[in-house]
């Protein structure tokens, strides 16, 4: 049985044929909710995942961070979209596979908790092998399941990183070279962005995690900054650690390779 709700249509509605690649192809993706929704959410969604993906956080261990690549070839864009269905074709490179369970858990709420998804689909434009880089639905079901299967950590960050336990979660990133003002905004986007990246992770027990409207302000970073120095604090981050760790770590590695270098992480979180 799924971990998170709204998922009943995995059952027999789900459809998926990926491979990854560090080649760019085409990701046809398809969701169907019950009926129009004014102001759906699919779109937003859509540009959520294509902002992880772009930000290093879909190749987990099987491409570099680097590598990621996502645009959007056609399709509605927020908020224009009512439904009840939605197409999309995005042009994406270095994706796991394993972010395809990223894809489903996003889009199963496209028309809102009240119209979730009846239908999806998804299918790279390659052809599968017997590779583990080729995945069908019944590989992404079992992963919905499982409170580990999310994308995994980079083996080789270009960095070392530091952890110990510590309530919340906070990142302490020193820098090879000084901060400015773009590339200082740009590391915070990354801190930021590793909430809407983990944000359908289940907590350290396999369970939901329902962020609140009235948690934001616990759940948001605060910053501090030297001219080589970044802090982020976390007063509430309750999303498993192991596969948030990944996440963060390859965001950062993405960041070390392509804006500023890092020379050391320090990273705090529950467990």
């Amino acid at each position: 049985m799924p971990l998170l709700d709204n998922l009943d249509f995995t059952k027999n509605d789900l459809t998926v044929s990926y491979r990854g690649n560090l080649e760019p192809q085409t990701l046809t993706i398809y969701a169907a909710i019950e009926i129009p929704e004014e102001a759906a959410y699919g779109p937003r969604f859509i540009t959520t995942l294509m902002d992880v993906i772009n930000a290093g956080g879909a190749g987990g261990s099987h491409f570099h961070p680097a590598a990621g690549l996502a645009e959007l070839l056609s399709g509605p864009t927020y908020p224009e979209a009512e439904g009840p269905q939605f197409n999309w074709d995005l042009r994406v490179a270095g994706v796991s596979p394993l972010f395809m369970r990223n894809i489903v858990e996003s889009l199963r709420l496209c028309g809102g908790v009240d119209n979730p998804a009846i239908a999806m689909s998804i299918r790279g434009s390659l052809p599968l092998d017997d590779t583990e880089l080729s995945v069908r639905e019944a590989e992404v079901k079992a992963w919905l399941e499982e409170p580990l299967a999310y994308v995994g950590e980079w083996p080789d960050p270009g960095f070392p990183i530091k952890q110990r336990m510590s309530p919340g979660a906070a990142l302490r990133i020193r820098l090879g070279k000084n901060l400015n003002a773009e590339t200082e905004d740009e590391l915070k986007g990354v801190c930021i962005q590793w909430l809407a990246a983990t944000y359908n992770y289940v907590n350290e027990f396999g369970e939901p995690i329902l962020d609140e409207p009235d948690r934001l302000a616990r759940l948001m970073p605060k910053f501090g900054a030297t001219r080589r120095e970044l802090r982020a604090y976390y007063e509430e981050f309750t999303r498993i650690p192991g596969p948030s760790r990944a996440v963060i770590v390859n965001m950062l590695a993405r960041y070390h390779a392509q804006v500023l270098p890092i020379t050391d992480v320090e990273l705090a979180l529950e467990a």
